[in-house]
C-alpha cells in the first residue's frame, strides 16, 4: 500500500481526535483573549471590595466597568467548547467499548 493513502486513513481513524485537539487550542486561544481583553478591566476595581450581594456587585461593575457584547460572548463560547469536548470523549469511549 503506498505511503500516501495510508495518511488520510489514519487521520480518518483519528477524527475525534483532532476534534478533541482543535477544540482544546481554540479554548486555550478564548482564555487568552479572556485573560487579556475581558479580566483586565476588572483591574480598576479595588482589592478586597466588599459587596453584599451579587445584585450590589452588578451595579457596581455597570458602574464602574464598561463590558460590551464581546465579554460576554467569549465564556459563553468557552463554556460550548468545553461542552463539545466533554460530549467528544462520551462518545469517543461509549463506541470504543
Amino acid at each position: 500500500m503506498p505511503k500516501s493513502s495510508r495518511i488520510p486513513r489514519l487521520l480518518l481513524a483519528r477524527r475525534e481526535e483532532i476534534g478533541v485537539v482543535l477544540l482544546l487550542l481554540l479554548l486555550a486561544g478564548l482564555s487568552f483573549a479572556f485573560q487579556y481583553g475581558t479580566l483586565e478591566k476588572f483591574a480598576s476595581i479595588p482589592p478586597g471590595t466588599g459587596l453584599a450581594t451579587p445584585q450590589e456587585w452588578v451595579h457596581f461593575v455597570r458602574g464602574r466597568i464598561g463590558l460590551s457584547w464581546y465579554d460576554a460572548l467569549i465564556p459563553i463560547a468557552m463554556v460550548a467548547v468545553i461542552v463539545s469536548v466533554v460530549s467528544l470523549e462520551i462518545r469517543g469511549r461509549t463506541t470504543a467499548a
